[in-house]
């Protein structure tokens, strides 16, 4: 795969309490997320994108992909590159009742 395997963690958008909130005792903390996949890069202006599925038996073309994440720049804590699996070189046995 061409496209770099990544670990995007970034703070998500959150909610606070339900009802009403006693702003002198309401002590937020950033919703974190982790999220990995294979970083499209230069999908879209000013985001992150991340995918999580492609089929090997395009490449070396990427003409499909499943679950794109787009995460705001601005949201992005750190971006951590993974090493790239060789999906050719061995394979584990399938769960039993699979």
């Amino acid at each position: 795969m061409p496209w770099p395997l990544v670990v995007v963690h970034w703070k998500d958008a959150f909610d606070g309490e339900n009802g009403w909130t006693d702003t002198s005792g309401y002590r937020p903390s950033p919703a974190m997320v982790a999220t990995v996949g294979w970083m499209w890069e230069g999908c879209l202006d000013g985001y992150v994108t991340v995918v999580n599925s492609y089929f090997p038996d395009d490449l070396p073309a990427i003409d499909t992909v499943g679950m794109p994440v787009h995460i705001p720049v601005g949201m992005v804590d750190r971006i951590v590159l993974l090493d790239q699996p060789n999906f050719f070189s061995a394979e584990v046995a399938p769960p039993s009742g699979v």
